[in-house]
């Protein structure tokens, strides 16, 4: 449906899509190539970690069915297919062994990232973190932690657009299905007047971040989203992403 949309109106479009592979069949495999989609697959690693956060609603891991997905992607030869990992305070002392393991299991990049949400994370585990962080950072094929390398705002609602099942628009993964940041939808268009609202908060500098060497190219410069979802308001910083965005900046 969405597809069809765009391709009605005849408009230059990249698609990418985010799945847990468990659904994936030959048939979607080969639609995705035909459509040129570019997919990421939900994979946090070796089974033990993987089916820690993702399971089944009866309890289940997905770990078995997720791979098999993947396979069918990756066998199918689509353009586009990478992994994407998610650790969190818990998990991020299995992280060098989970890349490991998916670096020799498949033959495509390897993007992780943290939970941002999570409130455990201390000093400790930012250290452990930033030893694994050194060791694959020259590494092309994985990434640890994205960072921004140009100072740039966010373009989500202008080149940027995250659609829902239903078909409603959203500027950022970030505030998906919260109705305040809804942006138009497939049917009837985008909002442009809230498209501008938001935009104008973007553009904003963020006053603690004033002097920071990492101001311009920091993520809760860049992502208000992220600050708004974290914090409860788009122009204060995170003290989790600050102290990330610090590490790397040691690196």
């Amino acid at each position: 449906m969405i597809v069809s949309e765009f391709e009605k109106r005849q408009t230059e479009t990249r698609y990418l899509i985010t799945t847990n592979a468990t659904l994936v069949t030959k048939e979607i495999a080969e639609y995705l190539k035909n459509k040129d989609f570019s997919v990421s697959v939900s994979m946090d690693g070796r089974e033990n970690t993987h089916d820690k956060c993702r399971v089944y609603c009866n309890g289940k891991g997905s770990f078995n069915d997720a791979c098999k997905g993947l396979e069918i992607l990756m066998d199918t030869e689509i353009k586009e297919v990478r992994i994407r990992g998610t650790y969190n305070s818990d998990t991020v002392y299995e992280l060098d062994e989970n890349i490991e393991f998916l670096l020799e299991k498949y033959r495509c990049d390897i993007v992780f990232a943290p939970d941002l949400f999570d409130v455990n994370w201390n000093d400790d585990k930012l250290q452990f973190l930033s030893k694994v962080y050194e060791k694959y950072k020259s590494n092309e094929k994985v990434s640890i932690y994205d960072e921004i390398d140009n100072p740039s705002f966010c373009g989500g609602g202008i080149n940027d657009f995250h659609i829902n099942v239903y078909g409603e628009v959203f500027p950022c993964s970030f505030v998906m299905n919260d109705k305040r940041f809804i942006i138009g939808n497939v049917f009837d268009g985008l909002n442009v007047k809230k498209i501008e609202e938001l935009q104008e908060v973007n553009r904003k500098r963020i006053f603690q971040c004033k002097g920071c060497v990492k101001e311009s190219t920091c993520r809760s410069f860049k992502c208000k989203y992220l600050n708004k979802n974290l914090m409860g308001d788009a122009l204060i910083p995170s003290p989790v992403v600050c102290s990330f965005e610090n590490m790397c900046q040691k690196m």
